[in-house]
């Protein structure tokens, strides 16, 4: 029978088989040959993490083409998120700050007037009594422990706060309170591959969550769930998705550290955690079913190619199979074990998986041990085998059958190929028969008589068919006699190689026929294979043998290897060229991979081989025995993608490339058209078969990003290009500085590319934003305060080389009209006080502080800046600002009607009508020039040291809170009398109560010491004491009222002490009353 031999990976599979069965004893004579001189290939035992290999079968991993990624920035840990305060009450100034699971509330001591300093903090629903704080410069702190309760989502929390003593509010405030502390003992992958990672310490998470990851170059955000714990010692833990971003990371074989994502809906998260995902993959799991192999282990990614090497075990052999693959699915790679080596039936087979990054972990398998009973027919030629036909896939078998060769059906009748096993000095030895013609369907095997007779029993068969299906079967028994053959010696060389010569011998047997025959021995991948030819005469000429051959000779053969292009001209490169076994035992044999500088000669075993250049689809067959050899090597074909390198998902579309090499610069792509990039974002290029990829420089343009140049790599980011641009806030025309200013892409280059921006301008109302990204903008300020203001938008396009400026100019909108007939009325009740036959100096010296005050009230509408600048709301003030002129107005009437006062006044009507107007210090937050017998330096330094400041300064906003655009400021009083007004509203601590204590006092001291130069001091004495009544009733709700109150009562003080620096009032005091 004639047939050209493809791959047989059921021959090495039915070594293995047979080298597990059995020994049994052969009757009369036998062929054997002893392997007990043989020595083995060369190889390291597999380690619990990895396998090594001999020298014969080691497998080269290609080293894909690694493209250069573009920089990633690292990855940081956001600062801790704030609550916001919505509502603050009884001048509470009430903030608060989060420290981990910790929620940090700060109270002002005044909010508690005294009492107890208790308050009552409620969280979501979750309340929390009588918390006791810490106190330091006149602000309570308060800790609440965020893990005494238990919670659901925070990310939108409610935070209440109340008085302990009474139940008073204090403020409230929102905020995203979520926070979680992960350690990387205990990290572990699921068994569907995905990254668990336990909990330390966490608060108010559920559902998913992104969190973000970076492992060496590069970074992700990728979602995780949390697992809460069923119990006992077993902490919380959060598992990420196994998401495509997931798979890059492991994939770069780094460490992973685990940080907070820079996103609106991610959670705090405390010190970044390094996870090692090699450290906790360990091995892979292996499995065989149905016919398939199945490697699993988190490490493999998804699209990635792996090398899989199965290593079995024939008696002392160890055969090798390797598969080169691509993962399908992230975590598994998969793959047909039909007609592969795995090892003897029964035994365990060790798979090893490796990566670019090495070897991954190894994992053993059980091999199947199906073997069918046989048996020999009493001619001794033929041999029944059960179940034959089904084991071979031939349908239609009842197996077991004892009718003669060639009675089966033509469908069923082939021939074969038959390992058949003897023992011999007890090791058991390989012999194959050619061509036994077979019934399968009969499960019948005839054997040629000439020197093949089978008799006795004790022998294992493993029968191959041309289609390469297998199947093992044995014929029991006990061996009881010595075949008396010579056995084999030599040693291996090379690992491939001559094992040694085999005499004559002969076969006993019942005709006494004497058989010559040459035995030569391959060891290929570590398994033997011995090949038995016959004759019928001496001198060999007969059977299949081949004529004259002595028995022996080298196994390794040299071939002259020429690399050439597609013309056949010579290629002067260095490639790495594949021989890939192509003969019979091509599963049992590991490709070689040589290296050839343009031309060379490579020592191979004696082998049909397929020969190509590595990753090339075409090749070229090398039969056995061939001496030379040419190469084609194709062109280098490789895609090039061109991406933004702020978004490696922004393909960029139309862009220019130049390849240029050491000879030639190459414009066009594989098809002859121009070198650009398509609507992918990607072009073919290809190299002429002698370019070496290390000497090729790639340059790449395009007009909305910045040149690059690079070398050879199939992905390149550009940075697109930028512009300069200058934002100026205003309001009402004047610089408005330190206002949040929001940069918007509108344009799609912009907004692909991640332009936009969010800043503040400066103190003189300015900010300028390089490197924006070219393209079209909206620009707005937002004027954060409770004052109300008007901004327009505006459009602007972003240009590189030429720098742009926008102004945004806010409106003020606030309007006197509700106001106007309260305003109205307090002025009526004013000029109500001088209303008498009696003199009403005095009176209307009083009421033009009042008056003054409600004159501010006209400049609000145009002061937006100066409410801007402070965060004051001016209704707020407007309202209070009326209450406090109500209120001294009817003081005032209450002093100035008393019966002592009506009296001085009536007896001082022949005096000249007056009408002085106040005109002395607005300061209130700081002593001024008061007149005589004020301004004491001791008074002053006690006043400083009350309210913690140094006597030039105002507040902690009031030395740098008039910028200096505003020309003339401080030159007439009304200016100075609405700037204090406001500056004390604004203050953080205006410390007002010690202001007014002082005051008190020293206008007491004032009029003491003034009391005996006139007549009487009645209209000062009882102005001053209404004023002191006032202010003792703590008068105000809200902070603005009070401060507003103190504000005007302070100016009434400052006119009372005034009144003696006007001769014409004093004149009113020393008149005698009768």
């Amino acid at each position: 029978m004639t047939r050209t031999r493809t791959r047989i990976d059921a021959v090495a599979f039915t070594l293995l088989l047979v080298a597990a069965l059995s020994a049994a004893p052969v009757a009369g004579a036998a062929l054997g040959v002893d392997a007990g001189d043989r020595v083995p290939t060369s190889r390291t035992a597999a380690g619990s993490t990895g396998s090594s290999v001999g020298t014969a079968d080691a497998v080269a991993i290609d080293a894909a083409d690694v493209s250069e990624p573009a920089a990633i920035e690292p990855v940081g840990v956001p600062e801790p998120a704030a609550v916001e305060a919505n509502n603050t009450y009884r001048g509470s100034n009430l903030s608060f700050a989060l420290d981990g699971t910790t929620l940090e509330v700060s109270v002002s001591a005044d909010a508690f007037e005294g009492n107890d300093t208790s308050v009552t903090v409620t969280v979501a629903d979750a309340e929390y009594e009588n918390v006791e704080g810490e106190e330091e410069n006149g602000t309570y702190t308060y800790d609440v422990d965020l893990t005494d309760r238990s919670f659901g989502d925070l990310s939108d929390a409610t935070v209440t706060v109340e008085r302990g003593a009474d139940g008073e509010p204090l403020g409230d405030g929102e905020g995203d309170l979520r926070y979680v502390a992960l350690t990387s003992d205990g990290a572990q992958f699921d068994d569907q591959h995905r990254l668990v990672v336990p909990i330390e310490e966490s608060v108010g998470l559920e559902g998913d969550l992104p969190f973000s990851l970076e492992a060496g170059d590069q970074s992700a955000d990728v979602n995780a769930t949390l697992i809460e714990s069923e119990g006992g010692d077993e902490p919380d833990r959060l598992r990420f998705d196994r998401s495509s971003d997931f798979e890059t990371l492991i994939g770069t074989g780094e460490d992973v550290e685990i940080g907070a994502a820079d996103a609106a809906d991610a959670p705090r998260v405390g010190s970044p955690v390094t996870v090692s995902p090699s450290g906790i993959a360990g091995d892979p799991r292996v499995s065989l079913a149905s016919g398939e192999i199945t490697v699993l282990h988190p490490l493999i990614v998804s699209g990635n190619e792996y090398v899989v090497t199965i290593e079995g075990t024939i008696g002392d052999r160890s055969p090798t199979t390797t598969r080169r693959l691509t993962a399908e699915t992230g975590g598994e790679v998969r793959f047909s074990a039909e007609n592969l080596v795995l090892g003897a039936p029964g035994s365990n087979a060790t798979v090893t998986i490796e990566g670019n990054g090495g070897t991954i972990g190894s994992d053993t398998v059980s091999v199947d041990d199906r073997v069918l009973d046989a048996s020999v027919d009493a001619n001794t030629s033929t041999v029944t085998v059960d179940g034959l036909g089904d084991a071979l896939g031939v349908s239609g078998t009842d197996g077991g059958s004892n009718e003669s060769a060639g009675n089966g059906s033509d469908a069923s009748s082939q021939a074969v190929d038959v390992y058949v096993s003897w023992e011999h000095n007890g090791s058991r030895e390989f012999v194959l028969v050619e061509d036994v013609p077979a019934d399968v369907e009969n499960g019948t095997l005839a054997f040629p008589e000439a020197g093949y007779e089978l008799t006795g029993s004790g022998h294992d068969l493993l029968i191959v068919t041309e289609e390469n299906a297998t199947a093992a079967a044995s014929i029991g028994g006990s061996v009881s006699a010595d075949t008396g053959v010579e056995p084999v010696t030599g040693v291996v060389g090379g690992g491939v190689g001559l094992i040694g010569t085999a005499t004559s011998f002969f076969l006993g047997s019942t005709l006494g026929q004497i058989i010559i025959g040459f035995l030569v021995v391959v060891v290929i991948g570590g398994i033997g294979v011995f090949k038995l030819t016959g004759s019928s005469d001496s001198n060999g000429s007969g059977g299949r043998g081949r004529a004259g051959s002595a028995g022996g000779g080298n196994s390794m053969m040299r071939v002259s290897v020429d690399l050439v292009d597609a013309n056949g001209d010579p290629v002067d490169t260095t490639r790495t060229v594949v021989f890939e076994p192509s003969g019979r035992m091509a599963n049992a044999m590991n490709p070689q991979k040589k290296q050839i500088a343009g031309s060379g000669e490579v020592q191979i075993p004696a082998q049909q081989y397929y020969v190509s250049v590595d990753g090339s689809d075409t090749g070229t067959t090398l039969p056995r025995g061939q001496e030379s050899i040419r190469i084609q090597v194709p062109p280098q074909q490789g895609t090039i993608t061109v991406h933004s390198a702020r978004d490696e998902d922004q393909r960029i579309v139309d862009a220019e490339i130049r390849c240029r090499t050491p000879e030639d610069v190459i414009t066009t792509d594989v098809n002859g058209d121009e070198l650009r990039t398509d609507r992918d974002g990607t072009t073919t290029l290809e190299l002429p078969p002698s370019v070496d990829a290390d000497s090729v420089t790639l340059e790449v343009e395009h007009d909305r990003y910045e040149s690059a140049e690079t070398g050879l790599q199939r992905s390149i980011g550009l940075e697109p290009k930028t512009g300069t641009l200058t934002v100026e806030t205003s309001i009402d025309g004047r610089a408005a500085g330190n206002v949040p200013v929001s940069v918007r892409p509108t344009g799609e280059f912009p907004r692909a590319n991640d332009g936009g921006t969010e800043t503040r301008s400066d103190e003189d109302g300015e900010v300028t934003i390089d490197d924006l990204v070219i393209g079209e903008y909206r620009v707005t300020a937002s004027f954060t305060s409770d004052a109300i203001v008007d901004v327009d938008e505006k459009s602007v396009e972003v240009v590189p080389d030429e720098p742009r400026r926008v102004s945004i100019d806010g409106s003020f909108d606030f309007d006197l009209a509700p106001y106007r007939s309260r305003i109205d009325e307090l002025n009526e009740e004013i000029a109500d006080l001088t209303r008498s036959n009696r003199d009403g100096a005095i009176q209307y010296y009083y009421g033009s502080v009042l008056t003054a005050t409600l004159d501010l009230l006209s400049e609000f509408p145009d002061q937006g800046l100066l409410f801007v600048e402070h965060g004051v709301d001016p209704d707020e003030v407007t309202e209070a600002v009326l209450s406090a002129v109500a209120d001294a107005i009817e003081y005032t009437r209450d002093a100035m009607t008393t019966k002592q006062n009506v009296d001085l006044f009536g007896a001082c009507s022949s005096l000249r009508n007056e009408r002085i107007r106040w005109e002395g210090d607005p300061s209130v937050l700081e002593d001024g020039d008061r007149g005589a017998g004020d301004g004491s330096e001791d008074r002053r330094g006690r006043a400083d040291r009350r309210s913690g400041r140094g006597s030039g300064r105002r507040s902690e906003r009031g030395s740098d809170r008039r910028p200096s655009g505003r020309a003339g400021r401080g030159d007439d009083q009304r200016t100075e009398m609405l700037e204090e007004l406001i500056a004390v509203v604004a203050a953080e601590r205006a410390d007002h109560r010690g202001r007014t204590a002082d005051r008190l006092e020293e206008t007491e001291a004032f009029l003491s010491e003034r009391r005996g130069e006139v007549s009487t001091v009645s209209p000062v004495r009882e102005q001053y004491d209404r004023i002191k009544d006032h202010l003792s009733s703590n008068p105000g709700e809200t902070r603005t009222e009070k401060r507003v109150q103190f504000v005007v009562a302070t100016w009434m003080l400052d006119a009372v002490r005034r009144v003696f620096d006007h001769p014409a009032l004093v004149d009113r005091l020393e008149e005698t009353v009768f």
